[in-house]
């Protein structure tokens, strides 16, 4: 099984002490399978496994959580993104989509405003991959603004429809990414692997269109 040593500081609570035994015994089980595994796919499924991944088994969010957001500490953050949705709807009209929404804090402050002012978006769509954020999304509009619910679609990936508008907030760090090293202009892709023991990453070949992206 993949072993992990954690730093003298560190001190688990009992729940986080099962879930990094879960994580270790389902991580163990797909290297198992394939070996090494890309460093994107590790990190997708650290931060959305469907039994215990960090955005899809856990309070994240607020001071129960790990961190705060600005839609969290005021509705004005939501307010000053409506003013420039706004301008934009009244324009040309057309929907809103916004990337990574969360819980849905976001959303809901933007409509509250643009409804205010008569400016409602045709539609808004969030798109949130993890089911626990979703269902708390859609928990969060039947409680606040139950009246424009039917102009609210919450999906988990992104649909076919057009938007006039794209929103995403703090979403890059949420997003599963590749690491690689380059040598000599090629870059060569790192896989997580258990083959000796401890958790560790191994070089893949050169990848040519990953080199060929970064010249």
């Amino acid at each position: 099984m993949p072993s992990l040593v954690l730093p003298p500081w560190a001190v688990l609570t009992p729940s986080e002490t099962e879930i990094l035994a879960h994580n270790h015994r389902e991580l163990d089980s797909l290297l198992a399978e394939n070996c090494a595994m890309p460093f994107a796919d590790y990190m997708g499924w650290a931060l959305y496994s469907p039994t215990r991944g960090y955005y899809t088994h856990r309070e994240v969010f607020g001071p129960h959580g790990d961190y705060i957001t600005a839609p969290l500490l005021s509705p004005l953050f939501g307010a000053c993104l409506a003013r420039q949705c706004a301008a934009i709807l009244a324009s040309q009209g057309g929907s809103i989509m916004e990337i990574g929404a969360g819980n849905g804090r976001l959303a809901v402050d933007i409509l509250k405003s643009l409804g205010a002012s008569h400016t409602l978006p045709d539609r808004y769509f969030m798109i949130e991959r993890s089911p626990l954020l979703r269902e708390r999304a859609y928990a969060l509009v039947a409680a606040e603004i139950p009246q424009w619910a039917d102009r609210v679609q919450i999906a988990e990936t992104w649909p076919a429809e057009q938007a006039s508008v794209i929103l995403a907030n703090e979403l890059i760090d949420a997003l599963p990414a590749q690491r690689f090293r380059m040598y000599e202009g090629l870059a060569r892709p790192l896989y997580v692997s258990s083959h000796n023991g401890p958790l560790s990453f191994v070089e893949g070949p050169p990848d040519p269109g990953l080199s060929a992206s970064l010249q």
